[in-house]
């Protein structure tokens, strides 16, 4: 299974540069090994997994220090040529699985991409877990730093967005306060 991120719908809607048509889109999947080649190892046909999408070259110096995300050379699945998970079936480096509990249905899994992004915001931004914070955007990155913050313990999260349904599913993740930008200053 695979998420539609925005940045799916961007390059379906002809609006990334970075995802030409041609391309098979898709980058937050969940996925069972079909087979695996003979050199890899701890993995085997039948496992259920989830998929970093973002490739490293694993060599420079921001691989070296666990900073992947800064590699010059990163390459991610549904983008530059490269196909993503909208596919039948996918061939991923096994380094960049991750094995998943099956007791997560596939609608909840497809979320791990999304949400290591969250958690990743969330450690990079935060050295002390602050009293309040405001999340610009009420949409599916909003909500799951939602429920992290709340999880994290932070006292006080307001929601900004102009989407009245998002606002309402914000409501329902208990967030203290939403403001509708479109209504409210």
């Amino acid at each position: 299974a695979s998420g539609i991120c925005g940045s799916d719908i961007h390059g379906f809607l002809g609006h990334s540069e970075r995802r030409k048509p041609g391309l098979i889109l898709g980058h937050e999947a969940v996925a069972t090994i079909q087979e695996t080649h003979p050199s890899v190892s701890g993995w085997s046909a039948g496992q259920r997994v989830v998929i970093n999408p973002l490739m490293s070259c694993g060599n420079c110096p921001a691989c070296m220090n666990g900073k992947q995300n800064l590699c010059a050379n990163w390459r991610l699945l549904g983008m530059d040529r490269i196909h993503g998970t909208y596919a039948e079936f996918v061939t991923v480096p096994a380094t960049q699985l991750y094995s998943t509990v099956d007791d997560l249905n596939e609608t909840e899994a497809v979320f791990t991409e999304p949400l290591a992004n969250v958690i990743h915001m969330f450690r990079v931004a935060m050295q002390e877990i602050p009293d309040s914070l405001a999340i610009f955007g009420a949409g599916p990155i909003g909500s799951l730093a939602l429920a992290l913050a709340k999880l994290r313990g932070i006292a006080r999260v307001c929601v900004i967005d102009k989407n009245e349904k998002r606002l309402q599913v914000a409501r329902e993740l208990k967030a203290d306060l939403t403001i509708n930008s479109d209504k409210e200053d």
